[in-house]
């Protein structure tokens, strides 16, 4: 009796150190087969912690531009848009600079969806821009995958981790981040319609449906804010390059206007004026144009219009993206490793 209990430990202590190293084994192979996406996922997980240390928030934020961006998002939670207000505008209606935010409807209506789950708070204001963020970190690695490899891809994602603008502006109630984000996923989009093989993949063969997506996703940075438009350098240095032009790029036409008509079908039903937005727009352009960086050249007045409405002063915040200060002084290093 005494030999068969000391067999039937045996056998239970040997079940289960090859349990063990079955479960060890698993775990290693399962490491090995994944390899790429748990790298990313810590990439993200550093990402995030990064951004929620040098959390910003609404109380130390800009008190004006996130001021006004949460009291749109607030009075949206309310039901009160205030665009009837632009009904029957004259046609010299010189608008305040302020007034253009309240146009930039994707920035600010995503919040006030967040109030009506979570309740008005500061976490709720900046929930989608740090979604945002992380989203477009995701989105990087993909792009640089597509182009280059997986461990490219990861290491793009991780330069993008600690991108210092991104990440301040990651928790603030502004639309950089959210105009970022759609024009890389737009980018995206369009490479995935590019590169996926039909027989490979079945969502490749109704390619005209993504280029339409994609022109969606910059129909929605647009609602962010106009310099999305910047996204059609990107798409005409890629012609450029593959030297191919394809009837189907019609398709992100098409899907930006889709955006573009639905915004102006709403602001036509409130006020009368379908292009209201570009209407008060440019009047924010001719007052910044004239008051804050007067030009003498009309053709430069023109592209600084189109672009942004920060064109006018386009060539001081581009140098400050690489860590150089407006007054092109005062070089940060860190800044200029991208």
């Amino acid at each position: 009796m005494r030999q068969w209990n000391t067999i039937l430990k045996y056998i239970m202590l040997r079940l289960k150190i090859e349990n063990k190293m079955f479960t060890h084994n698993k775990i290693l192979n399962f490491i090995k087969q994944n390899k790429i996406s748990l790298l990313l996922i810590l990439i993200l997980i550093f990402g995030l912690a990064l951004r929620l240390y040098f959390f910003v928030g609404i109380v130390y934020a800009d008190e004006q531009d996130e001021g006004i961006y949460l009291s749109n998002a607030i009075n949206a939670y309310n039901g009160n848009l205030h665009f009837s207000k632009y009904k029957h505008l004259p046609h010299d209606y010189l608008p305040n600079p302020a007034e253009a935010f309240d146009f930039r409807t994707i920035v600010y209506l995503p919040p006030s969806f967040m109030f009506k789950i979570f309740g008005i708070s500061e976490l709720s204001a900046i929930s989608f821009s740090l979604l945002y963020s992380l989203a477009t970190l995701i989105i990087i690695f993909h792009i640089a995958r597509i182009y280059f490899d997986e461990k490219v891809g990861l290491i793009a994602a991780f330069l993008y981790s600690f991108f210092p603008l991104d990440v301040l502006f990651s928790t603030r109630l502004m639309p950089d981040i959210a105009v970022t984000f759609y024009i890389w996923l737009g980018i995206l989009i369009f490479l995935l319609a590019e590169k996926w093989n039909e027989e490979s993949n079945p969502l490749a063969k109704n390619k005209k449906l993504l280029y339409f997506i994609s022109g969606i996703s910059f129909g929605l940075g647009y609602l962010a804010k106009i310099s999305v438009f910047f996204a059609i350098i990107i798409l005409f240095i890629y012609f450029l390059t593959t030297r191919k032009i394809k009837l189907n790029y019609l398709f992100i036409i098409l899907g930006f206007l889709a955006v573009f008509t639905t915004e102006g079908l709403y602001y036509h039903a409130v006020t009368g004026d379908f292009l209201l937005n570009l209407h008060i727009t440019n009047g924010v352009y001719d007052q910044k144009l004239k008051f804050e960086n007067p030009s003498n050249f009309d053709i430069m007045h023109g592209i600084l219009k189109i672009w942004t409405l920060d064109g006018s002063k386009f060539v001081y915040y581009l140098p400050a993206a690489f860590g150089i200060k407006s007054s092109w002084q005062d070089i940060n290093y860190f800044g200029l490793f991208y």
